[in-house]
């Protein structure tokens, strides 16, 4: 038994090895036992014994299969829980390679093979993936072999690029490309050369300090040398954009200044021949005018049509670029309306100095009076017209006149200004003579002439209430207002009701605030049922609306 336990425990500690040497020094060591079993001292062993033995040998031919087998696949999985990566090339499996790096690093080489291998630009755009596999056995390529594998799948799929150096001008968002740095200096120069008749300015590109590909856009007076360090710093800092002899105080005339209303930037680059275009399909490209949305402020006199036939648009146009505007709406100065303008994509913006005689009046002066009521006013002195010699400097977006600055002036003949005094006294507190209606007209010019006071369009038969406690002066019927109402309340002020369809008063009558005096109609010049309303003081109409709430 000693002998028993002595091979076990031999084959138990040859078991523990963990790589293929000890694999046959386990199997030689069984064969040996089994020798020694079938023959020598076992002869003398009994039945009993022969059937131990018979059962040491089955139990020691299935320990050796278990180490042929199993300690090789737990030798493996110990040292990775992946097999390999299988490389795909646009869904086609190329092969099997050690990792993820490996397949990195051959696609590159690849690659650069191909280009070096043409003189124009090739265009390489694999589907390349690589997976990884769990299997344990497979055939990895070598570095070499895989690189030769993806190199002969990609070649089939490389387009050739007829690529050419190329310039594109950035404006804004709008970008074109042309041919070369000439074309951008001539495309340039013809959208300038509408406004530089005479070629006083030269376009020149500033190469960025720090990107040799990127280039800005300057306009340097001619016979100036472009080359000057001065002049090419200020333009690389965006500094000169004009005639840098023209200085402050000059009295230079003409042409001063010429630049472009928008970012313009130009990068060298290469294009594909389709995307490079001519030099005169450039320059239409560029000044194709295009609608762009504006705002434009009324002023008094204006209406919808003349608004739109100033801006050479139709009426209807201008009713869908307004919401809600209508040829009922009742526009007001001040107020703002949506227009388009044509505009294109590039704005020369110029500047000119130019010597002029010109009457003029001077400014408003205004004077306070206290004994007036706030919104008030009266001309104390009616000014004069005078004469003088101007130098100004002038500027235009392409061609029409943006700004005028005058430098200095020579009065040849001096303006007496007009003097107006204004009230400052609060007024009494005026009430809306109509509950509800709807606002529809205001104290400006209209059709022509003024309107004297302000408009809501109601219901006929709307009960007006008088707007402060006073006395009634007219009642009944007064030219164009129909049916009228005057009523007199202190301090000059007097209000009146026009287009009325009945009166509750009578002349010399004395009302309180928010009595009913009539109510609303469309009698006398009118257009429609609404309540004409104006105050006036001491005979002068006045803007209601700052005395009474426009709703």
């Amino acid at each position: 038994m000693y002998f028993f336990k002595y091979n076990l425990l031999k084959l138990e500690k040859t078991f523990t090895l963990s790589c293929y040497s000890a694999k046959i020094t386990i199997v030689t060591n069984l064969l040996q036992n089994v020798k020694i079993m079938t023959g020598g001292n076992m002869s003398k062993l009994t039945r009993y014994n022969r059937k131990i033995r018979l059962t040491l040998v089955k139990a020691m031919s299935l320990t050796c299969l278990f180490c042929l087998f199993y300690i090789p696949i737990a030798e493996m999985k110990k040292d990775s829980s992946v097999g390999y990566y299988t490389v795909v090339l646009d869904g086609n499996e190329i092969g099997a390679v050690n990792s993820v790096d490996e397949a990195n690093e051959a696609m590159a080489a690849a690659r650069k093979r191909l280009s070096g291998e043409h003189s124009e630009v090739v265009y390489m755009d694999p589907d390349f993936k690589v997976y990884e596999e769990s299997r344990l056995f497979a055939t990895r390529m070598s570095e070499q072999d895989i690189e030769n594998a993806i190199y002969d799948n990609l070649a089939p799929s490389i387009v050739d690029v007829d690529v050419k150096e190329a310039y594109t001008v950035r404006i804004n968002d709008f970008t074109v490309t042309v041919g070369s740095r000439d074309d951008v200096l001539k495309l340039m120069d013809k959208v300038k050369s509408g406004f530089d008749s005479n070629n006083e300015f030269q376009v020149n590109l500033v190469a960025d300090s720090n990107d040799s590909n990127q280039y800005s856009v300057d306009m340097v007076k001619s016979g100036i040398g472009s080359n000057s360090s001065d002049i090419v710093a200020a333009a690389m800092n965006g500094a000169l954009s004009s005639d840098s002899s023209v200085k402050e105080g000059s009295t230079a005339e003409g042409l001063t200044e010429i630049s472009f209303q928008q970012n313009v930037s130009v990068s060298k680059t290469t294009a594909d021949e389709s995307q490079i275009v001519s030099l005169d399909d450039a320059v239409e490209a560029v000044t194709k005018e295009k609608a762009e949305k504006t705002v434009y402020e009324i002023v008094p006199g204006d209406t919808l049509s003349g608004i739109a036939s100033k801006n050479d648009i139709k009426l209807s146009e201008l009713y869908d670029l307004n919401e809600g505007v209508t040829e009922d709406t009742k526009i007001m100065p001040g107020d703002q309306l949506i227009i388009t303008v044509p505009t294109p994509e590039l704005s020369v913006v110029t500047k000119e100095r130019k010597t002029y005689e010109e009457s003029y009046n001077a400014d408003v002066q205004y004077v306070d009076n206290d004994s007036m009521y706030r919104g008030t006013s009266n001309v104390i002195q009616e000014g004069t017209e005078g004469y003088r010699r101007v130098t100004a400097d002038i500027e235009y977006v392409d061609g029409k006149e943006s700004s005028r600055d005058i430098i200095t002036q020579t009065i040849i003949e001096e303006s007496q200004p007009k003097i107006i005094e204004v009230g400052t006294q609060t007024p009494p507190t005026y009430i809306k003579p109509i509950y509800g209606g709807s606002f529809s007209s205001g104290f400006e010019y209209r059709w022509g002439r003024m309107h004297s006071g302000i408009d809501w369009s109601c219901s006929q038969g709307t009960p007006v209430m008088a707007t402060a406690s006073g006395r009634v002066v007219r009642a009944g019927w007064y030219s164009g207002y129909g049916y009228c109402v005057d009523i007199q309340h202190a301090n000059g002020v007097m209000s009146r009701y026009g287009h009325l369809s009945s009166i509750k008063v009578s002349v010399g009558q004395t009302v309180d605030q928010y009595d009913v005096i009539a109510y609303s109609g469309n009698t006398g010049d009118s257009t429609g049922p609404h309540l004409h309303f104006e105050i006036r003081i001491n005979g002068t109409a006045v803007n209601p609306l700052n005395y009474v709430n426009k709703y």
